[in-house]
């Protein structure tokens, strides 16, 4: 790896991925100094001993769901600080790629605004881990731009746990459900949960309330997996993993989730009740996203500590070298 020519940069949003990052690639990252001025103004601070000019600039920092402002705001404030750079690359952890499309007057959908914002800051390229929906990456057409699915290791996961049967949360996810399903050969049938939301509650970043939720299959194994690419508020989940132990009676249930990116009080609360009523025995997630360190001493109905962390900056490294050496990304980039 040509150690002189690179500089991985990141801001406030999730400094510790980057540091472990840095670590895998021997290198110094380069934190910048984002907040705002008294009068609210967005700003800058870029230390003066280090300088970007001629550097390829790799910036490293999890879109994380939170509508229009930070952190996209804090990414173009990013871009901006290393103008002097010969190239620019971001890397997004994880993007969500939620539409929030309604069909009424002056409704901004808030993926393509953002994409849009996003292709003004002319990277050379935009890698990004488990989208929400892969075909998404098409709105920051023309720049070049690759998937990639960390979600490998939590099947990796999940075969050393011994998941023997799989469930989805909603028919959505049953694309994800068959493949992960093909990858543990479990050759059980999968459950399969509908829901409904109340469509009367408010749209926006507030989260729709499930009306009905009702979960079909038949228990086969003695673990059960559940796969999403992302948790939120932990209700959709919630509602599929009570139908599992209420209804079916399924003896031991892990879920796993590749990002996790709580909304506000709900999540905790839907979480300490999965743990506390015995729905759910773990819960595997990445540090994609900076974690609340109270989401980390939740137990379980046997007292053991409920949620594992894997990382998986390893792996983001080994993306960074790619882009440094300008070798092809090919065999990373694949659909899941």
């Amino acid at each position: 790896m040509k150690n002189n020519n690179f500089i991985i940069v990141s801001g406030k949003t999730h400094p510790d991925l980057l540091n472990k990052i840095a670590s895998h690639l021997k290198c110094d990252p380069l934190f910048i100094d984002t907040g705002t001025w008294g009068n609210g103004y967005p700003r800058a601070d870029r230390p003066d001993e280090k300088s970007v000019a001629g550097k390829k600039i790799i910036i490293i920092t999890p879109l994380i769901y939170r509508g229009i402002g930070s952190p996209i705001e804090e990414l173009e404030l990013m871009a901006d600080a290393c103008g002097g750079a010969k190239e620019l690359h971001f890397i997004f952890p994880w993007f969500c790629g939620k539409d929030d499309i309604e069909h009424t007057a002056g409704h901004i959908p808030n993926l393509p605004y953002l994409a849009r914002r996003i292709v003004r800051l002319k990277p050379n390229s935009i890698n990004v881990f488990d989208p929400h929906h892969s075909t998404h990456l098409g709105y920051f057409y023309p720049v070049r731009r690759r998937r990639f699915y960390l979600i490998s290791k939590l099947i990796e996961l999940a075969k050393e746990t011994g998941i023997d049967q799989i469930a989805c949360t909603d028919e959505g996810s049953l694309k994800r459900a068959y493949k992960v399903d093909e990858k543990l050969v479990t050759n059980n049938p999968i459950f399969i949960t509908s829901k409904a939301h109340d469509e009367k509650q408010t749209i926006g970043l507030k989260n729709i309330p499930l009306k009905d939720s009702k979960t079909y299959g038949k228990l086969v194994g003695n673990k059960i997996g559940i796969f999403d690419d992302m948790v939120l508020s932990f209700g959709t989940m919630l509602k599929t993993l009570k139908n599992l132990k209420e209804e079916f009676k399924a003896p031991e249930i892990h879920a796993f989730a590749v990002h996790f990116d709580p909304t506000e009080d709900t999540t905790f609360s839907n979480i300490s009740e999965a743990f506390s009523r015995g729905w759910l025995d773990k819960l595997h997630i990445t540090n994609t996203t900076p974690i609340n360190p109270e989401f980390l001493k939740i137990k379980n109905s046997k007292g053991e500590l409920a949620i594992n962390v894997v990382d998986v900056s390893e792996d983001i490294s080994h993306l960074v070298k790619d882009i440094i050496d300008e070798r092809s990304t090919a065999k990373k980039f694949f659909d899941l």
